[in-house]
């Protein structure tokens, strides 16, 4: 187990391979979460609410809903139509908590599938999979223990991009062994 110290209540430290890393763990969180939904797409079952939440939509970000809704029904969504710009979400993603806010998550894919409308298709699963991530990390960073901060150092490592989120955020930063001595002559 590589040894992990929490700082300032969001960072990590833990060496890593002769470096020092100081990792943003929400980020890491999220960095891993992405590449475990991309490999796990096709098993992102939903889970019931229990209570439907309903979201209302101005005209134009409904009818952009009404493009994407299977891929977002695929993506562990389950929402009806409701008549009148107003959506029932009736089930989420199993892999969310369930206090996630609904209706924020829902407009964000949204927004997020109307900026990248570039005339070329849009992603949208991709979109759904870097907001669920993010969702997940933002309640994994909240409930995290440390022998989960350790697991998460060797996921993140073993991810395709580890330096950055899926919105090219950085998510540590490295200080070599050499760095560090240089540091203290």
């Amino acid at each position: 187990h590589v040894p992990v110290f929490k700082v300032f209540g969001k960072y990590l430290l833990a060496s890593f391979e002769a470096k020092i890393l100081v990792i943003h763990i929400r980020r890491a969180f999220e960095r891993v979460s992405y590449e475990w939904l991309t490999a796990n797409k096709s098993n992102i079952s939903s889970q019931q609410l229990l209570f439907a939440e309903q979201v209302q939509l101005s005209p134009s970000k409904l009818a952009l809903y009404m493009e994407v809704k299977e891929e977002i029904q695929q993506n562990g969504f389950d929402i009806t139509y409701a008549g009148d710009n107003t959506l029932h979400v009736n089930g989420l993603p199993a892999v969310l908590e369930q206090d996630v806010r609904v209706a924020e998550l829902l407009e964000q894919i949204i927004d997020d599938a109307d900026k990248s409308n570039n005339g070329l298709g849009i992603n949208v699963a991709d979109i759904i999979h870097r907001n669920l991530a993010y969702s997940m990390s933002v309640q994994k960073a909240l409930n995290n223990s440390n022998d989960h901060l350790q697991e998460l150092v060797s996921d993140l490592m073993q991810t395709s991009m580890p330096t950055h989120t899926p919105g090219g955020l950085l998510v540590f930063y490295a200080m070599s062994k050499d760095e560090l001595e240089r540091r203290f002559n």
